[in-house]
């Protein structure tokens, strides 16, 4: 996946979005949300890493294995 120099110039890059920051009340980043597909929004870790994915259309979290979490997006639940 491309993650890099959207900032720059989001115009040539209409489906991809930047990643939304996760921070705690001190301001520190938790997590990104990052909008992948209509069909996948996945929460990352401050390394990149996968934690889980939330599909909008089947309205179900799904953890970083692909495990049903449960309905609705529940992507906040997999911070730890």
């Amino acid at each position: 996946m491309v993650c890099q120099d959207r900032s720059e110039h989001p115009e040539r890059h209409p489906r991809l979005t930047l990643m939304d920051a996760v921070k705690d009340p001190s301001g520190k980043t938790l997590a990104y949300i990052h909008r992948v597909s209509d069909y996948r929004v996945e929460i990352r870790d401050t390394s990149g890493k996968t934690l889980g994915y939330y599909n909008p259309h089947l309205d179900q979290t799904f953890g970083c294995s692909g495990r049903m979490i449960g309905h609705g997006n529940l992507l906040a639940t997999l911070l730890r």
